[in-house]
């Protein structure tokens, strides 16, 4: 995790049995993007009114698969499709807030697609500075390595490809199919990043009642990474995602999370079942707490951010360097009620000294970002209701 980041807080809500996997990428349909004024295309009064929320909705066209988008809450014609709510407030918080909400009697591939579509209108910079901070010079002199992993992934996405379409009537993981009951965990909140599908902090809130947080152990056994291959494993933030659509309990998270595993971005995973917690009653002795450890005995002391610019260490990773003390995110029983949670955007101060990308020895990209940062506690105040 480095500084060259932006934050989202995300509320995704939606109505159909879907993953959101095909969020971005649908071929078949035809987009058309209806004029908007300068503001909304160019971000350009943004900036200065961090407390204004834009409303965008995806609209299809009766009788048709051509969708369009629609500034405020409603379509003037034709079937709306999903909605989207965005604040860009990283200069005044350090956060942007998105919410996106699809609705039903539209198939959940076009749910889906939309979904996508109004996130990468409203947060299109929050993006591109994303990917300059993170992606842009990534394979700079590692040209070798990268292409390696791109015919890796590109294999894995063939193989997720063909499986879905041979087991999306035989098994729920893959798809819902004809299924009428709502799923568990039909709508998430989590912190997340520009164009991402996940939380990948991990801090993920459900309407299954599950609340998942994760720290990320590494892997020093390099021989392990040889068991990974393109068929037969899914990555871990895919994994993430169905388990926390489909899983009821702690335990169901934990096995369903299990299958098809990667051996990539390993963690211990902390999963909290709200539904079995009474405030003023005894702790329940099982099931409201499960951990799974993907790096069993292993677990994090410290990190780089905790030790002295000037030391001398070892091992380059155990120096100081740009990793930890990021944020806070937290929630408590009355909060989860409705997901939401408490948000500290970072890196953190008092008793440290304020983060200042002016005095600071890390040089890396950080485009679009605050210089000082030095925020507050929010608060979330989702506008979404949810369904019951």
């Amino acid at each position: 995790m480095v500084l060259s980041r932006f934050w989202l807080l995300t509320f995704i809500l939606h109505l159909t049995q879907s993953l959101l996997l095909l969020k971005r990428g649908l071929r078949d349909r035809e987009i058309i993007d209806n004029e908007r004024n300068n503001c909304t295309l160019q971000f350009t009064c943004k900036q200065q009114h961090d407390n204004y929320y834009e409303y965008l909705s995806a609209c299809r066209k009766k009788d048709s698969n051509i969708l369009y988008t629609n500034n405020g809450t409603k379509c003037d014609k034709g079937i709306q499709v999903a909605l989207a709510r965005f604040r860009n407030a990283v200069n005044e918080t350090g956060w942007g807030i998105l919410e996106v909400e699809t609705f039903n009697g539209i198939d959940e591939i076009t749910q889906a697609f939309a979904a996508g579509l109004l996130e990468g209108i409203l947060t299109r910079q929050l993006i591109t500075y994303h990917y300059r901070n993170t992606l842009e010079r990534m394979c700079n002199g590692k040209e070798e390595y990268c292409n390696k992993l791109f015919a890796y992934l590109s294999k894995n996405l063939n193989w997720i490809k063909h499986t879905v379409k041979k087991k999306t009537e035989i098994d729920i993981y893959w798809k819902q199919y004809l299924k009428k009951e709502k799923i568990p965990g039909y709508a998430t909140s989590f912190s997340s990043y520009p164009g991402s599908l996940t939380s990948l902090d991990d801090f993920i809130l459900a309407t299954s009642g599950l609340a998942i947080i994760e720290t990320t152990i590494n892997i020093f056994n390099r021989s392990l990474y040889n068991a990974i291959k393109p068929n037969g494993q899914l990555h871990c933030w895919i994994r993430s995602i169905i388990a926390t659509k489909l899983a009821n309990t702690a335990k169901q998270w934990m096995q369903i999370f299990a299958r098809y595993n990667s051996g990539t971005y390993n963690n211990q995973w902390s999963i909290v079942d709200y539904k079995l917690f009474k405030p003023n009653e005894e702790i329940p002795t099982n099931n409201l707490l499960w951990v799974l450890e993907q790096a069993p005995y292993a677990f994090i002391s410290t990190r780089g951010d905790l030790n002295p610019s000037n030391g001398t260490y070892e091992i380059s990773e155990m120096g100081h360097r740009n990793s930890g003390s990021i944020d806070y995110k937290g929630t408590n029983y009355q909060l989860f009620k409705n997901l939401r949670f408490k948000a500290w955007s970072g890196p953190t101060y008092d008793p440290l000294p304020v983060f200042s990308w002016a005095t600071t020895d890390i040089q890396v990209n950080h485009y679009g970002q605050p210089t000082i940062w030095q925020f507050k506690e929010i608060e979330t105040e989702w506008e979404t209701v949810l369904s019951k």
